[in-house]
């Protein structure tokens, strides 16, 4: 059996897990992993097939979010980004006894725009996936490109996106086929209105609402594209807005 690379660090009382976005890895949390270590026992998982977790092939969302489980603690909050955001809310579906809370960052139950969903246009990704086969290392840096578009410091994040990606292996085209294929497909939306833990959810809306055992926080960070790939941004502002928000936030 394959492992999943996974780093722990710090000594909090409550384990938060940070989930990346497709096409990249761990590194991409190093901006903030200093601030979170301080406050969790963290923990920096390569989904499998990406970064430093080799030997996977295209995963389903639901055995991508099994494989996770099998080194993940009994209990944490989850904070996914994009992909990992999808990662994460599989698992709080599937096993919410073992979710202490769900984050997600310019993540959404449904990427593929649909009628009365903004989303990415499907024909968008499938050209994609298309590009993946001519020349993927090209598609991927176009793609990093496109999700920093509309920030004040679009080309200093997209060399930054890029340095975190060739900082290890690339990952095997028919793993990012595969990554888009679980974003084309995403989960129900009504599905994800039934999540039995806390969930914030860092996008561009400005929206709050809340039900019983159930908790969205719509933020607006200022963030203009519809699918950003990079958390440094909002995060930082997240951080800046309330240092301590994901420790008082889950309680």
């Amino acid at each position: 059996m394959n492992n999943i690379w996974w780093q722990t660090k710090g000594q909090g009382n409550v384990h938060l897990v940070l989930l990346h976005g497709w096409g990249l890895n761990a590194e991409v949390w190093r901006c903030i992993d200093e601030e979170l270590s301080s406050h969790f026992t963290l923990h920096l998982v390569d989904l499998p097939g990406f970064g430093r977790s080799r030997g996977f092939g295209a995963l389903s969302l639901a055995d991508m979010a099994e494989a996770v489980l099998q080194q993940a603690p009994d209990k944490a909050i989850w904070l996914g980004w994009s992909l990992g955001g999808l990662v994460a809310s599989q698992i709080v579906l599937t096993h919410p006894e073992r979710v202490q809370a769900l984050v997600t960052v310019a993540s959404s139950p449904c990427f593929s725009a649909r009628d009365e969903w903004p989303g990415i246009k499907p024909d968008v990704l499938a050209g994609f996936q298309q590009q993946l086969s001519d020349d993927f290392q090209r598609t991927v840096e176009r793609f990093l490109a496109l999700q920093t578009m509309g920030t004040e410091t679009a080309r200093q994040d997209a060399r930054a996106l890029k340095k975190t990606v060739l900082a290890l292996p690339m990952p095997e085209v028919d793993v990012l086929n595969g990554g888009l294929e679980i974003l084309k497909r995403s989960i129900s939306v009504s599905r994800c209105k039934t999540c039995p833990c806390r969930f914030c959810d860092c996008m561009a809306i400005s929206t709050v609402w809340c039900r019983a055992k159930w908790c969205r926080c719509w933020i607006n960070f200022g963030l203009t594209a519809n699918h950003i790939s990079s958390p440094k941004r909002p995060m930082r502002r997240l951080f800046r807005i309330r240092s301590s928000f994901v420790t008082c936030w889950w309680r």
